[in-house]
């Protein structure tokens, strides 16, 4: 079921502090294509990516690589801990 504007809009600042327009005018910025692989989404709006730490809105991202980039998040995340782990034994 699709969200309506009001809907769309109230999460979108719940999540990064982002309104409709603001949205809009990211999706402009960028031809109306997800940033890394400039695919153009024909059924679903493009995500907005943030830091989930911050909140702050980083670009807009296809479900794919949104979704490849917060699984890459957590890979960088474990390599820096497992970098410092390691560095207590050597």
């Amino acid at each position: 079921m699709a969200l309506s504007s009001t809907e769309r809009s109230w999460k979108f600042r719940g999540i990064v502090g982002m309104s409709e327009s603001l949205y809009q005018k990211m999706l402009a910025e960028q031809g109306g294509k997800c940033y890394l692989c400039q695919a153009t989404p024909k059924n679903k709006r493009l995500a907005v990516d943030h830091n989930h730490l911050t909140g702050q809105a980083r670009r807009l991202l296809c479900n794919l690589c949104n979704h490849a980039i917060e699984r890459m998040e957590k890979v960088l995340h474990w390599e820096s801990r497992a970098r410092e782990y390691l560095g207590e034994f050597i």
